[in-house]
């Protein structure tokens, strides 16, 4: 093997798609939506109900998806025999950032079509600053832009290792500290770095990416890995629900940036690495592969619809009565919709280019 090469099971030098990285965008893609549909409930009912405490389980299980995506984003930008030229990475974030801001005036003209219309400074503002999922991609973009530094790194494996233990260290470390441990000694001196802020995970799960493709795991640290990341996902689950019958609920409390969700995602990552590469792709799963994007900007409108409209109360009740049950099939509605919606964007994409061409 030369030096350089991908070393990681379940990688190839990139001649072609690599089928567990496509199976991960898959299965993120869903988790994201089962997240946003678990949260309804998670956000209304007590702690102390049955259903909370269901609710809560699908909410805290599906919080690798964000880490998964950036992961990914990491392991195709920084894999070293992969060549990125500047001018792509330019048009990557120029169509980032328009997208985060069509996308983002949409919701908001769909917000005061229900809220009634509040002028036009409101409408600006509330575009530049987003609906609650948008963050992603100015992140995105943000990544994008670092992403000639974060290959220079990634070309030098000692120094790949100590981006990724201090990355760890101040940016999942910092938010752990700061949730579950407030006014602790650590949170003071935590408080006092503040070179990272909220959604700088990011640059830490891409390193992770990068991380992966440049070394090799044993079969038994992998297996390890895989056992405390589960072990890590039931701690994380008691935690929320103990904060949340003491305080109340905190999204921020077992976050994508909490270190037991980290270790969750690792955990993920090599179960999917080592089960998804057996056999190629199937036309569905390319299909909802290249739909990601598109399932991740669409379903949340969706989710309002299914909480607006008062058509569907009725399976809004439900989903509270019997979230054990509801929240997937829900879910599973969310996404099949915003599979079409994906589908149908891109038949209109490859229209406009045919007429185009002519």
């Amino acid at each position: 093997m030369k030096s350089g090469d991908i070393v990681h099971i379940g990688f190839e030098p990139m001649r072609g798609r690599i089928a567990w990285l496509d199976r991960l965008k898959i299965v993120a893609a869903f988790a994201v939506v089962m997240t946003h549909i678990a949260s309804i409930p998670w956000q209304v009912l007590p702690a102390s109900s049955t259903a909370w405490a269901i609710s809560s389980v699908y909410e805290v299980a599906t919080r690798f998806c964000v880490p998964a995506f950036f992961f990914v984003t990491g392991a195709l930008l920084l894999n070293p025999n992969k060549q990125i030229a500047s001018d792509k990475l330019c048009k990557y974030i120029v169509r980032t950032c328009m997208l985060a801001l069509i996308v983002s005036a949409f919701y908001v003209l769909l917000e005061l079509s229900f809220d009634g219309w509040r002028g036009w400074r409101y409408f600006i503002y509330k575009t530049v600053d987003g609906p609650y999922f948008i963050w992603y991609l100015w992140v995105l973009a943000g990544v994008y832009l670092l992403t000639p530094i974060l290959r220079a790194i990634t070309s030098d494996r000692n120094l790949l290792t100590y981006a990724c233990a201090v990355t760890f260290i101040f940016i999942i470390g910092k938010s752990t500290v700061i949730s579950m441990f407030p006014g602790s000694l650590a949170d003071i001196a935590y408080g006092n770095i503040i070179i990272f802020n909220r959604g700088a995970e990011a640059l830490f799960y891409c390193l992770l990416g990068g991380w992966f493709i440049t070394h090799r795991l044993a079969r038994r640290v992998e297996n390890g890995l895989i056992g405390a990341g589960f072990a890590s996902l039931a701690i994380a689950v008691y935690l929320n629900w103990k904060q949340a019958v003491l305080v109340g609920p905190d999204l921020y409390y077992v976050a994508r940036d909490n270190a037991l969700i980290t270790l969750f995602s690792v955990a993920v990552f090599i179960c999917i690495s080592r089960w998804g590469s057996s056999r190629p792709l199937s036309r569905f799963e390319t299909v909802a592969c290249k739909c990601g994007i598109a399932i991740y900007l669409a379903h949340p409108f969706f989710r309002l619809v299914f909480e607006r409209l008062p058509m569907f109360s009725g399976a809004l009740q439900l989903l509270m009565d019997f979230p054990a049950i509801m929240i997937p099939l829900v879910s599973f509605a969310c996404y099949a919709l915003s599979l079409i919606v994906g589908l149908l964007f891109q038949w209109l994409i490859r229209s406009v280019r045919i007429r185009l061409r002519r």
